[in-house]
C-alpha cells in the first residue's frame, strides 16, 4: 500500500509550524503576507473585520458569523474573503495538546488584477454572485505548495 502523501504533509506542517510558534500567540512567518496563528483554548466570540485573505487550518476549527450565516472551518480546509468584511469570528476547538493552527495570507488586490490582465482572463458572467466569504476543503495543489513553501523558509528560520 502506498502512503497517503498529503496526509504526511499535513501532520509534518503542523509539526513544523509548532516548532517555530513553541507557544500561543500570532507570529510573523518572514513571508510577506503570512501569518501564523495558534490558540491554546477556544476562544469567546470577538468582533473583528476580515481582508482580503486566504485563511488555511492546519489543526483545530473555527466558526464565523456574518450577518446571519454562520461559517465552521477546520483543518484541512480554507477561508477566502474577497473584501474587507466585519464578522465575528472565535475559534471553536482547540486544546493545549491539539492547537488551533492557522495560516493566513493577505492578499494583493492590484497584484491579483495584474495577474488576471496578463493572463487575459475572460470577464465572468453578470449574473454571477460573488461571496465575500467561502469555505472549501484544501486541494492538494495548495497543500503541496504551503508545505514546499513553509518547509523551505521555516526550517531556514528554525535551524539557524
Amino acid at each position: 500500500m502506498v502512503p497517503d502523501k498529503n496526509a504526511a504533509t499535513s501532520g509534518e506542517l503542523v509539526q513544523l509550524v509548532q516548532e517555530f510558534t513553541r507557544k500561543e500567540g500570532d507570529f510573523e512567518s518572514g513571508i510577506q503576507g503570512l501569518t501564523i496563528h495558534v490558540r491554546n483554548a477556544p476562544t469567546e466570540p470577538l468582533h473583528c473585520i476580515y481582508t482580503l485573505s486566504l485563511a488555511v487550518v492546519l489543526q483545530g476549527g473555527k466558526e464565523l458569523l456574518q450577518e446571519n450565516d454562520v461559517t465552521h472551518c477546520h483543518a484541512g480546509q480554507a477561508m477566502l474573503t474577497t473584501f474587507d468584511l466585519p464578522v465575528v469570528s472565535h475559534v471553536s476547538s482547540a486544546s493545549r495538546y491539539t492547537p488551533f493552527i492557522a495560516l493566513i495570507l493577505k492578499l494583493d488586490y492590484s497584484l491579483i488584477m495584474q495577474t488576471c490582465a496578463e493572463l487575459k482572463l475572460s470577464k465572468p458572467p453578470r449574473d454571477m454572485k460573488f461571496q465575500a466569504l467561502s469555505s472549501y476543503d484544501v486541494d492538494d495543489g495548495l497543500k503541496e505548495c504551503l508545505w514546499m513553501t513553509i518547509r523551505m523558509h521555516l526550517f531556514k528560520l528554525i535551524t539557524h
